[in-house]
């Protein structure tokens, strides 16, 4: 469906947390807005990204242009190390 060139982003995770429910433990951090400087972006991961992630990390995130012009994440759900989100070597 999208054929748009994907295209990758540097920015730092600025905060990280939890939510708790009855039904469910969500996992969140946010980062720097990769489009909007000075302003952020909450993104959901997953229980083994949120142990993997430290707030300061830089990551990297690879999104496409989307069918409708609505910007996506190629794949929200990482694994530390591995595409679309890297870290460096430090």
């Amino acid at each position: 469906l999208d054929k748009s060139e994907a295209k990758t982003f540097h920015t730092v995770v600025l905060t990280k947390w939890e939510v708790h429910t009855m039904r469910a433990n969500s996992r969140y951090i946010k980062v720097e807005d990769w489009n909007n400087p000075g302003k952020s972006v909450q993104i959901s991961i997953s229980d083994s990204n949120y142990r993997a992630i430290q707030i300061g990390d830089s990551i990297n995130i690879i999104t496409k242009k989307g069918v409708f012009g609505y910007e996506w994440m190629v794949d929200p759900d990482f694994i530390k190390g591995k595409w679309p989100f890297e870290f460096p070597d430090n």
